[in-house]
């Protein structure tokens, strides 16, 4: 009787043994899960910044082109304005 009981015990211990290693695994599988949704999310984050970034970039350029642009024209009407008077006088 003790031979059995002693391995029946045995093999209590292995299956205990057995599904800790599955729960152990299975852990470990959730963390890594959980690491690489972490990992996904920073990418998304850091992504969405550059975005917003290359947005906000663009914009300060379109806006010095344009305040250019209108520097520009206001040079080009005022070169104008003293052709014009000039050749008005010149007449």
């Amino acid at each position: 009787m003790t031979n059995i009981a002693y391995v029946s015990k045995i093999r209590i211990n292995a299956i205990f043994i057995h599904e800790f290693k599955i729960s152990s695994k299975l852990e470990a599988q959730i963390i890594s899960n959980q690491t690489l949704n972490e990992r996904k999310k920073d990418e998304e984050e850091v992504e969405e910044k550059i975005q917003i970034i290359g947005q906000q970039k663009y914009q300060q350029e379109l806006l010095k082109a344009i305040k250019h642009s209108t520097t520009m024209t206001s040079y080009v009407f005022s070169q104008s304005s003293v052709i014009f008077a000039t050749n008005s006088s010149l007449s």
